[in-house]
């Protein structure tokens, strides 16, 4: 429920994730030229995305959210309520 998230996946394939907290930081590192689908959100906090165009990022006043494919992988679904939520390329 409450604290900080870091993963970080050091090579692909990747697995199917399903992160949530509810008031903390969210850090997903992952391997460049990893494919994977991404629905990530934070209902007070906003969203730093390292992987440019592929992820569209949208803010919405106090909330922001994170959506997009970097090709034919896993869903990974990332929500905090309160928190920044950062996808980072290793």
């Amino acid at each position: 429920d409450r604290g900080d998230i870091q993963i970080t996946e050091a090579k692909a394939p990747l697995p199917k994730m399903d992160i949530q907290t509810r008031n903390g930081d969210l850090t997903l590192t992952l391997p460049e030229g990893a494919p994977f689908e991404l629905d990530g959100h934070t209902g007070a906090g906003e969203v730093q995305n390292d992987y440019g165009s592929p992820l569209e990022t949208k803010n919405d006043g106090r909330s922001a959210t994170v959506k997009g494919r970097t090709g034919n992988g896993p869903q990974l679904t990332l929500v905090t309520d309160r928190g920044t939520l950062s996808i980072k390329k290793k």
